[in-house]
């Protein structure tokens, strides 16, 4: 195999992994209805691994000669998972007219956080209007 052969294998699994690896790949389009729009959420996974190899010397039992080889060889893999929606419900304005449902087993983290966050939310509000009442 010569190297322009193997430059091309390596250019073709990269360009591919490169598709994978888009945006678009990790927030889904978004699903609009009636009364909320939908944006699903992915998490990616990839591997690549290459390898050449080259030597001399005696074939198996069955070579009649001695010889020289050469070979390389390239593959990757991904996957998408997915493991969340954004909920963006029309007609409800700021953070209460947002939500983000996980699609994953709930973690202790995870909890610990939805907890937290409607006093997160209100800290938030109530600087946020704060700020606006001392800018008039």
């Amino acid at each position: 195999m010569s190297a322009e052969d193997e430059i091309h294998i390596l250019t073709t699994c990269v360009d591919e992994l490169k598709k994978l690896l888009e945006p678009k790949s990790v927030i889904g389009d978004r699903i609009e209805l009636e009364d909320k729009t939908i944006i699903p959420l992915t998490k990616i996974g990839a591997a690549f691994g290459t390898g050449i190899g080259g030597g001399k010397g005696k074939g198996g039992e069955k070579a009649t000669t001695e010889g020289e080889g050469t070979g390389s060889g390239a593959g990757g893999g991904g996957g998408l998972t997915p493991v969340a929606m954004i909920v963006v419900f029309k007609g409800i304005p700021g953070p209460d007219g947002i939500k983000v449902i996980s699609l994953e087993k709930e973690s202790s983290m995870s909890k610990a956080i939805t907890d937290v966050m409607p006093s997160v939310t209100e800290a938030v509000k109530r600087v946020s209007s704060g700020s606006s009442k001392e800018k008039k």
